[in-house]
This record gives C-alpha cells, sequence and structure tokens, in this order.
C-alpha cells in the first residue's frame, strides 16, 4: 500500500537521497507513489506464478536479486554515458 516505502522516501529526501523501491508487483496507480518522493519503483516478477509461489522466500530473494541487478546495471550504463565527453 505505500506507507512504509513512503515514510523511508520522506526521511532520504530530507537528507537529499534518491529512492529506489521495489515491490512484488505494482498497480496502475502506484505512479502516484513518485509525487509522494519515490524517485523509481520496479516491480521484481517477470512471470505470472501463484501468491504462493510469489511469496517464497527463495524465489522472492531471487526475483528481487536478478531485478535490483538489472536497475544497477542500467544506472551504471547512465553514468558511463553522462561521463563521456562529446
Amino acid at each position: 500500500m505505500g506507507k512504509a516505502p513512503v515514510g523511508v522516501a520522506k526521511l532520504a529526501k530530507k537528507r537529499g537521497k534518491p529512492v529506489i523501491a521495489f515491490a512484488g508487483s505494482v498497480t496502475k496507480d502506484a505512479a502516484t507513489l513518485n509525487e509522494c518522493g519515490i524517485d523509481a519503483y520496479f516491480p521484481i516478477l517477470c512471470t505470472v506464478c501463484s501468491l504462493e509461489d510469489a511469496m517464497n522466500p527463495v524465489n522472492a530473494a531471487e526475483n528481487l536479486s536478478d531485478t535490483a541487478e538489472q536497475v544497477f546495471k542500467a544506472l551504471r550504463a547512465i553514468k558511463m554515458i553522462g561521463d563521456q565527453k562529446c
């Protein structure tokens, strides 16, 4: 429902820090989180699965790890582009 992540985002914004959130899945209205201080959010499920499979600690850890890895690879690529001198 976003209450805890929004609270963390508000604290981070007071300190000038960016906020990236990861969630099992997100709804269409999740974009409102951007207005609450979450700079970007990412769902970690890449396939349709049962709630039981999604909540399995091993599966959840793997899904989170895979998504976070790709997000941070993208951030590194963006930084590399920004660091290039034209």
